[in-house]
């Protein structure tokens, strides 16, 4: 039996996994509440969790997609001045 896993969809042609929440979906996410936005908020617009969304967010941050910071015990996420010019 096939079980559904939130963010894990399969490639019907090559049978592997797509990448779970693509770069894309996240910063449209952020872009989508006025370019700033919590982790909560943001894993509820892609489907995931909220781990599985910071963990992401993290991963993006790295690669300098996105930018954070600290407000109180919140961490604000917003996409870096590279990414928004792209558009």
């Amino acid at each position: 039996m096939s079980q559904v896993v939130p963010g894990r969809n399969r490639d019907e042609d090559s049978g592997r996994f797509q990448e779970e929440y693509p770069p894309e979906e996240v910063i449209a996410a952020i872009q989508n509440q006025d370019g700033y936005a919590g982790t909560a908020s943001i894993a509820d617009e892609i489907g995931a969790t909220t781990e599985s969304a910071y963990v992401k967010l993290r991963a993006m941050e790295d690669e300098g997609y996105v930018e954070s910071q600290l407000v109180g015990q919140s961490r604000i996420w917003e996409v870096t001045e590279e990414d928004t010019q792209e558009e």
